[in-house]
């Protein structure tokens, strides 16, 4: 459907009588028109109408219809025969689900960008055939200008004090959502294509809750590969998003306090974009995976390396001769990632312990640490540590029951600083360097 909302549009009866189908039910044919707006003429340049299209879906107590032509009016026949709705009133959604019980507005829109046109979410209710639809929510008008990111497959959007998605109930014609304060979730719009963007800007426009945000961060997706380029509003002023009202956001990448990106990596004689995740302010951008891993899982255990070198396994048989080979101060993450990353230092371990919320958990069936971050806006941020064990004497043992990663921070003429976890303790502690131990790399900056 194009851009909903937005057309003085009256109703109309419809021009068919009911049939009856197989099951004996009057098949009933719904005539459906949208509510008028006076903002309508500021969703693009040529101020085009708000218009159905043919094979539009709307779900009416739960059954779904399928919109019969083009125009400001249509009319809508079940998809199914057989699988009319029943009721005294007619319950009716546009780009939102609804069973029949629980109406839900979408964490995932997938849709074909167009100048001025998006997929608004509707409410109808009537206790005859003809719907007269109220738009649910506000929009954000999302300029995106070239300078920015050359094209834009995915928009991402999510809020520090507000859910942007969810069940919700219909209150004064405004979508209210259940857990209005569940801030985890997102909503990503997704384009059929690439869309490319201009000096001048392209505008995209994404439906979210009427409701006041603290914060909203929105992210970009250039090819469908990751989210490269990211804002954060200012948390100091209040965004009110109206039902049926448009707020304008001109995009600004925000790097310097971006909390998620990607950053290059020469790993295995290729180079690659490895994600970081930022978990407090001005912390340390931590490496998506450990290093040696070949296949992008955070839960994958790596290579076990000695401090300071890119030997992997360890060096105990030197070590129990009479010499230590590992005098050096190399970074490991630098040696084999190259010079856009290195390996976090004594103080960012032990912030990790502080300014992280930590639990014991399993991902991909693999044993660990998931760091969280405590305070907004990086509450929705984590890395997960998998309990690789350590290596001591040409093997490796311990794994899944313990964490050991190296810091940079040498002690003394043997001895290293590690972060070391289990299930029951964590802690920052020292060793000696020539044990084999997992590798988390930061990003150097």
């Amino acid at each position: 459907m194009a851009v909903a909302a937005i057309a003085a549009l009256s109703s109309c009866s419809s021009d068919n009588d009911p049939i009856m189908g197989e099951t004996g039910k009057q098949a009933l044919t719904f005539t459906a028109s949208m509510e008028g707006s006076a903002t309508r003429a500021t969703y693009n340049s040529t101020a085009k109408c708000a218009s159905w299209e043919v094979g539009d879906q709307i779900s009416i107590n739960g059954k779904t219809y399928n919109a019969q032509s083009a125009g400001f009016t249509t009319t809508f026949k079940a998809a199914t025969e057989g699988q009319e709705a029943e009721g005294e009133t007619y319950n009716a959604y546009f780009a939102c689900t609804y069973d029949g019980t629980t109406a839900t507005l979408p964490a995932q829109v997938s849709e074909t960008w167009a100048d001025g046109k998006f997929n608004m979410p509707m409410y109808a209710t009537s206790t005859t055939t003809n719907l007269q639809f109220h738009n649910l929510c506000g929009v954000l008008k999302i300029t995106v200008k070239s300078d920015q990111i050359a094209a834009v497959k995915a928009i991402k959007v999510s809020s520090a004090t507000m859910a942007v998605s969810g069940a919700f109930s219909v209150k004064s014609d405004a979508a209210v959502l259940s857990e209005p304060n569940t801030i985890a979730n997102t909503l990503t719009v997704t384009y059929s294509d690439a869309v490319s963007t201009t000096a001048e800007g392209k505008v995209f426009y994404v439906a979210v809750p009427a409701q006041t945000y603290q914060e909203l961060k929105i992210e970009l997706d250039a090819d469908g590969n990751g989210f490269t380029k990211s804002m954060t509003t200012k948390s100091a002023t209040d965004i009110t998003v109206a039902r049926n009202k448009i707020y304008p956001i001109t995009f600004a990448d925000n790097a310097a306090s971006a909390t998620t990106g990607t950053a290059k990596a020469t790993i295995g004689g290729s180079e690659v974009d490895v994600n970081w995740v930022q978990l407090w302010e001005n912390g340390p951008k931590f490496a998506e995976y450990n290093v040696g891993v070949t296949d992008g899982k955070a839960e994958s255990y790596g290579g076990y390396y000695c401090w300071g070198s890119s030997i992997d396994k360890d060096q105990s048989a030197a070590y129990k001769s009479g010499t230590d080979p590992l005098t050096g101060t190399d970074d490991t993450a630098t040696n084999l990632w190259g010079n856009n990353w290195r390996m976090p230092t004594k103080a960012e371990l032990e912030a990790l312990l502080t300014n992280c919320d930590v639990e014991w958990t399993t991902v991909g069936g693999v044993n660990g640490r998931k760091f969280t971050g405590k305070v907004a806006p990086y509450t929705s941020n984590s890395v997960f540590l998998p309990a690789a064990g350590y290596c001591n004497d040409g093997g490796v043992g311990d794994q899944g029951d313990y964490g050991v990663f190296w810091s940079s921070s040498p002690d003394g003429s043997f001895d290293a600083c590690f972060l070391l976890f289990l299930s029951g303790y964590q802690d920052v502690n020292y060793d000696y360097r020539y044990y084999g131990c997992s590798v988390r790399a930061v990003l150097a900056e």
